[in-house]
């Protein structure tokens, strides 16, 4: 059986900041990893405790308005200007619910092509900075 793998597409340092950038990553039919060649999909998420990379004292964090706004324009860009039509359509083809953003404050995910998360992980964790972010409420 083929296991589901999230690989951390994090900037270094980055997880301490409350919010992780994962790699949901695709394997080929002979069950290898094989992102080089196929579309994947990036997630961005609150960091847990124990998380790869992630502190002990990590705080989770969730994305304020402005960040979800500039979220909204980073992915948009990326989507409008940055990636080519047969990109575009490679990703819709390929990902099951095609060529799609799902933005909101605790969860990202986007389609990226073949060897594409690791440019637009670090423009989006540019992103992910104070005035972006804020904590995750505990729930006692």
């Amino acid at each position: 059986m083929i296991q589901r793998l999230l690989r951390p597409e994090s900037p270094t340092g980055s997880p301490g900041n409350g919010m992780a950038i994962l790699q949901d990553t695709p394997f080929d039919p002979n069950g290898v990893q094989n992102d080089a060649n196929l579309c994947s999909t990036l997630i961005i998420q609150p960091t847990i405790v124990g998380q790869y990379g992630a502190p002990a004292s990590v705080t989770p964090r969730k994305l304020t308005r402005a960040g979800l706004v500039a979220l909204v324009a980073a992915i948009n860009t990326y989507y409008g200007t940055t990636l080519s039509a047969a990109n575009l359509d490679q990703i819709n083809t390929q990902l099951a619910g095609g060529l799609q953003a799902i933005i909101t404050p605790t969860y990202v995910q986007i389609g990226v092509p073949p060897g594409g998360a690791s440019a637009i992980a670090t423009t989006l964790a540019a992103l992910l900075t104070a005035p972006n972010l804020t904590p995750v409420p505990a729930f006692n």
